[in-house]
């Protein structure tokens, strides 16, 4: 007993170091992940990557906290690295985790923060504005205003700068002013908000082709920019100013400035586009190519379609100049495909305008061969399409028809197995009433045997009896000879008066309600009326009980008795 006691302990302990073992060990992969996502020196997609993981593990453990910390840091790896639309799934996924009726905790209001600026980037302004009106409406700003609150301010007066309402910007802007000595925040993020502030001014004045009384704005912003995204919003606000104004030297510069910055942010594409503005401009086309494909790598990462489709202009002005219109077509058509509103028949007929004659001929022929080109295209894909579905149709035919047949065969194979089971069982039961005949017939033969001794056995004592004074003696000899070898002289055999009655009673009612029973059937219902066992009923007919017992059952099946009546009811029934 004390060693199975020890062996039981041991294999305990082996179970709880494996168990310990693989919990390290996992542990100790996801802590090696979190490092790789940490790790600078890999490419974004890389750390991204790294985050996916520990992500996977973290939501299988139902570890809601570590989960929602690796999101955002998963978050700022794409909103820092320009992959803006892996970054609002990130946010996405953190603001809709909230629980309804509680406030708000730091890590919701980060990545709604985060959403506004992202919504706005792609120039989902309304979408950008529905999430600063959250905040504001959140009971966190009812109470004690926060960063986050004015940030909201700030995020709804660019959305409406953008929408040219400068109205609504300008009432934003005083409600912030307003709020903002009761705001509850940090010495550094009070100069976040301040920068944003400035800016925003800034933008309004621009708006309004001020452009002087905007250059103190920008510098008061400039003083209070604390990140390299601030920095790049300032530079741009000033070349922009500067391209206004017509120094396009000062211009230059801040772009070049931008575009030696290592940042992937939106503000960087905004800036890289107003430069290839300025060198087309210019006339400096091969200068231009060179900012619009560093944009166009940005882009490619940011999926901003605006900026795209602006980029596509400019990029299709640069060819039409250097008389290159069919590339110059491609890039109108994609700019049109991205945003129908931003291009329309007039520009292509404007430009058109500025050609000779031939090169007026080149540019219909471009036009026209591309636009058969598109036709021709778009009419394959439709007939592939037509041909994809009807193949489609006809292989759904096609197995609709292989699960029918499959139906209707093992329907037919359940009745075949049902009918061969009934057969089967039917073969048994009539192989059985053989054997019964088969039995029958042998004590038939058996009796019929004896009889036939009996008769020469009584034809002998008859004999020596005739003359005799001993005629008496002799016929109880005879008597007792037919009792021996069991020959009846009734109908059924029996000699009985009891029974006689019975049968005689009952054979005539029960074949008129049940014609098809045998005399044998009729000769156990009498002994049943008798409450004679199968025993005795078995001694007296000669034959054996198994017999007696199948007729009696073929007797119940025809007579079909009622469950809540005994055999021997239904028959006195029936006298």
């Amino acid at each position: 007993m004390i060693r199975i006691i020890f062996i039981l302990i041991a294999i305990i302990t082996c179970s709880i170091s494996v168990v310990a073992d693989r919990h390290t060990d996992s542990y100790i992969r996801i802590e090696h992940m979190k490092d790789k996502i940490e790790d600078q020196s890999l490419s974004p997609v890389a750390r991204m990557n790294y985050a996916d993981s520990v992500l996977y593990v973290y939501k299988k453990e139902g570890n809601d906290s570590l989960y929602r910390q690796v999101l955002q840091t998963k978050g700022e790896i794409a909103y820092t690295e320009g992959y803006y639309t892996q970054a609002i799934e990130c946010y996405k996924k953190l603001v809709e985790s909230h629980s309804t009726g509680k406030a708000f905790t730091g890590i919701e209001y980060f990545a709604m923060s985060r959403l506004e600026r992202l919504y706005y980037y792609k120039g989902w302004y309304m979408k950008s504005m529905a999430v600063a009106f959250k905040i504001i409406n959140s009971d966190d700003h009812r109470r004690q205003p926060n960063y986050y609150n004015a940030d909201a301010y700030n995020q709804l007066t660019r959305a409406f700068i953008r929408m040219r309402d400068h109205e609504t910007a300008e009432f934003y802007i005083a409600e912030l002013e307003r709020m903002l000595p009761s705001c509850s925040m940090s010495k550094l993020e009070k100069r976040d908000i301040l920068f944003l502030l400035n800016i925003n001014k800034a933008a309004l004045l621009i708006d309004a082709k001020n452009y002087q009384a905007a250059f103190p704005l920008i510098k008061a912003a400039e003083r209070y920019a604390s990140s390299e995204e601030q920095n790049i919003a300032v530079i741009s606000d000033k070349g922009l100013i500067y391209v206004l104004l017509g120094d396009n030297k000062f211009a230059e510069e801040c772009f070049r400035k931008i575009e030696q910055m290592p940042s992937s942010h939106y503000l960087k594409s905004v800036a890289l586009l107003n430069y290839a503005l300025l060198l087309y401009r210019e006339n400096r086309f091969g200068e231009a190519e060179e900012v619009i494909a560093a944009c166009k790598r940005l882009l490619a990462v940011q999926d901003i379609h605006h900026l795209r489709s602006a980029l596509l202009r400019v990029e299709a002005d640069i060819f039409y100049s250097t008389g290159n219109y069919a590339d110059g077509y491609k890039c109108l058509r994609q700019a049109i495909e991205i945003n129908d509103s931003i291009l329309s028949a007039s520009n292509i007929r404007q430009i058109m305008k500025l050609a000779n004659e031939q090169e007026r001929y080149k540019l219909l022929a471009s036009i026209d061969r591309l636009d058969i080109e598109n036709r021709t295209h778009n009419i394959i894909i439709i007939i592939a399409g037509v041909l994809i579905l009807i193949l489609l149709l006809f292989i759904l035919m096609v197995i609709i028809k292989t699960r029918k047949k499959s139906a209707l065969i093992e329907l037919l194979s359940s009745k075949i197995r049902f009918h061969r089971k009934r057969y089967e069982k039917d073969i048994s039961h009539y192989e059985v009433m053989l054997e019964d005949k088969r039995r029958e017939l042998n004590e038939y033969v058996t009796a019929i045997g004896k009889a036939e001794k009996a008769l020469v056995e009584i034809n002998n004592i008859v004999r020596n009896s005739i003359n005799s004074a001993n005629s008496d003696k002799r016929i109880e000899q005879i008597i007792t000879v037919l009792n021996q070898i069991g020959i009846i002289t009734t109908e059924e055999g029996d000699a009985s008066d009891t029974y006689n009655s019975l049968y005689l009673k009952i054979k005539a009612p029960l074949l008129k309600s049940f014609p098809t029973l045998t005399k044998s059937e009729i000769a156990m219902c009498a002994f049943i009326l008798m409450d004679t066992s199968n025993k005795e009923i078995a001694a007296i007919r000669n034959t054996s009980v198994r017999t007696v017992e199948n007729t009696k059952y073929r007797m119940y099946k025809k007579l079909n008795v009622p469950a809540d009546t005994s055999v021997k009811e239904f028959l006195l029934s029936m006298l």
